[in-house]
């Protein structure tokens, strides 16, 4: 136990025995209608039943969603195109006919996965895809976190970019996943009407696998 942790330990013996000593204090001067106010603690929200969701499946992975969400890219009538080539899956909490891919707006949440190849004879990384990548946004956003962690049991990098400006102001999240010759990448955005939306979120996230 460090310093720092031990001198916390010891203000909070003194804080709970400062409150055991009001309690009976104030007991003995004005009886049993002395009541020590419990502190109230926001409830921790409750995570979604994920027993009756999709599956999506495709040559490399696997992913569910919530059965009211959309799977893409979509036909103009919000269908699943399927396309077992395709590098790009889509699951998004709305669609619109005849314009699927019209962008968000308000609350809604849209997740992209794409895959990038790496092609290690010509020299590609996945350090040279993330320069690439920073390079790409620097100028449209500002980075808030770049972490490293496993994901779906492979190294990844987690970045948090704020994109602000009189008209919008947006969060965007992006996961990037180093699994040998391709980059998986993950991306989603959160603004001010859609950011108590981060838990279902991270519970599609969590439900993410490599199927080889």
């Amino acid at each position: 136990m460090t310093k720092n942790s031990k001198g916390f330990g010891e203000i909070l013996i003194v804080v709970l025995l400062a409150v055991v000593g009001i309690w009976v204090v104030g007991s003995l001067i004005v009886g049993s209608s002395f009541v020590v106010p419990t502190p109230t603690t926001e409830p921790t929200p409750t995570p979604v039943p994920t027993t009756n969701w999709k599956l999506y499946e495709g040559k490399d992975y696997a992913v569910k969603y919530p059965p009211d969400w959309y799977l893409g890219p979509f036909t103009s009538n919000c269908e699943f195109n399927y396309n077992p080539n395709s590098e790009t899956v889509i699951i998004a909490d709305f669609c619109v006919p005849q314009d699927p891919m019209r962008s968000i707006t308000g609350s809604s949440i849209r997740i992209e996965i794409e895959t990038e190849n790496l092609n290690k004879e010509a020299g590609d990384t996945f350090d040279k895809f993330l320069a690439a990548i920073d390079k790409l946004l620097q100028g449209s956003s500002v980075k808030l976190t770049d972490e490293e962690l496993k994901f779906a049991g492979y190294k990844a990098i987690k970045q948090v970019r704020k994109t602000e400006d009189k008209d919008v102001k947006l969060e965007s999240h992006y996961i990037f996943i180093d699994k040998e010759n391709k980059v998986y990448w993950i991306g989603y955005t959160l603004n001010d009407l859609s950011k108590d939306k981060g838990q279902i979120v991270d519970q599609i996230l969590s439900t993410f696998k490599f199927l080889n």
